[in-house]
């Protein structure tokens, strides 16, 4: 008898009367390697009959949804490589010849697929190798993807908490961040059954909750927050400081849930929350009043982070434990500006309004407390336009350290921008350092468009 290399696991549920075509697709295999596990999950309808007619090993279970069922059939698999396949669904003849050549240099592949029944298309994916960077944004990988069992005991299998859907976007996230290598084979092997009754359409409806929930389990304390943008008219067209920005925190922020933009929202963004914002000036007040706008609003996180348009993040970090690191270095270099110069004079403004204030250069993330923020705005009187987030920093009584932020205000060379001497998890990127050079050292880093990227 072949040895089993290959285990095709198919779950089923109130699904007996696809289960041939399933099970024959894969009987049809050009690679003869494999053995077929039909998990029975507590169906009402005459699942494990179907299977021992058609002489297919079943395993039955009490109802515990599709990850749960996935589990116990790859547990009891004998093949070193998995590939689950829904009932309703079917595979090539070359399905499994053409992905196994496949697994010497990588531990999942994925092919594009075609529907039928009621949608007869062809679905194409426009990436080869995918990295958890893209996975957190969007799932081009399909459930019915080949890969290593040892892979499925290393990260824990699939999460039998997910019964609402995305579970194998989540398994796929959960491989990718743990350095296993994902690739989409560019061919038409897999074919989708689009019916009237579709756990995919179903957990499209859910998609908020379903993120929220992937995004909570990989934040350290288990929560989220939001973090909140301040746009200015410069935005509205295509501008590559917000986008830069939007491309770091997709990559390197965890722990949050939305992403708030609070003034003129560009055209060119997609999938964030708005709180529309008139523009007017002095800026600093416009500032303030954007932020306050923030914390009034209901749907805001009780505390956020508050980014500038210009801030780049270069490591990972959890927006839930975010530490406040503000410069107090700066205020001899800003006092030493002429007494005309605007910002000298917010500067003084802020001194004299809050009573000898520790000036913070303060050119990264900061945490906000919507209560301690709107306590200061009520406490104070801000016509005169000073430094809102010194200000509040005082307020919140945080402590600034001895150094300057990283700050990027003139073009450089890609030498002399990587050669950068960094101190914070973050940088502050002025609209004029962006030339050529530093636009494709950020592309070669963020080759794919954002999921906020229209």
């Amino acid at each position: 008898m072949e040895k089993v290399i290959v285990s095709v696991v198919i779950p089923c549920y109130k699904q007996a009367h696809f289960l041939k075509d399933a099970i024959n697709s894969v009987k049809c295999q050009t690679f003869t390697a494999w053995e077929i596990i039909v998990v029975n999950d507590g169906s009402p309808d005459n699942t494990t009959e179907t299977a021992n007619l058609l002489g297919v090993r079943c395993i039955e279970k009490k109802n515990g949804g599709l990850s749960s069922a996935r589990n116990a059939g790859i547990k009891a698999a004998k093949g070193e490589f998995i590939l689950p396949l829904d009932a309703d669904d079917k595979i090539h003849p070359e399905f499994l010849e053409k992905t196994m050549t496949m697994m010497d240099e990588v531990d999942v592949v994925g092919t594009w697929f075609k529907t039928f029944e009621n949608s007869n298309r062809e679905h194409q994916r426009y990436v080869t190798n995918v990295d958890s960077n893209y996975l957190r944004s969007q799932n081009p990988v399909t459930c019915c993807s080949l890969f290593r069992k040892s892979m499925w005991k290393d990260i824990g299998g699939y999460d039998e908490k997910m019964k609402d859907g995305y579970e194998d976007w989540d398994f796929w996230l959960s491989a990718a961040e743990h350095g296993y290598k994902i690739k989409i084979l560019p061919k038409y092997l897999f074919f989708y059954r689009k019916h009237s009754v579709s756990m995919l359409r179903d957990a499209q409806s859910k998609h908020d909750q379903i993120v929220e929930y992937m995004k909570t389990k990989r934040s350290v304390t288990r929560s989220l927050i939001d973090v909140v943008i301040p746009v200015g008219t410069g935005s509205v067209n295509s501008n590559n400081e917000l986008r830069f920005c939007l491309r770091s925190i997709e990559k390197n922020l965890r722990g949050y849930r939305n992403i708030w933009i609070v003034g003129f929202m560009p055209k060119w963004l997609k999938n964030l929350k708005h709180i529309p914002f008139k523009e007017y000036h002095p800026k600093a007040n416009n500032i303030h009043d954007k932020i306050k706008a923030a914390c009034e609003h209901p749907e805001v996180s009780d505390e956020f982070i508050l980014f500038n348009d210009d801030y780049f993040l270069t490591s990972e970090l959890q927006a839930t434990t975010y530490p406040h690191y503000y410069s107090r270095q700066a205020l001899a270099d800003v006092m030493e500006r002429k007494r005309s110069d605007p910002y000298r004079r917010l500067v003084v403004d802020t001194i004299n309004e809050t009573r000898m204030i520790d000036y913070y250069d303060i050119h990264v993330p900061m945490r906000i407390k919507k209560s301690e923020f709107l306590s200061m705005t009520y406490n104070r009187n801000y016509e005169g336009g000073i430094l809102v987030k010194s200000s509040y920093a005082k307020h919140a009584q945080v402590q600034g350290i001895d150094r300057l932020d990283p700050i990027i205000r003139n073009k450089a060379t890609r030498d002399e921008i990587e050669n950068m001497e960094i101190f914070t998890d973050v940088i502050s990127i002025h609209d004029e350092a962006i030339n050529q050079e530093f636009i494709d050292w950020v592309q070669e880093r963020y080759p794919h468009k954002c999921s906020y990227e229209a």
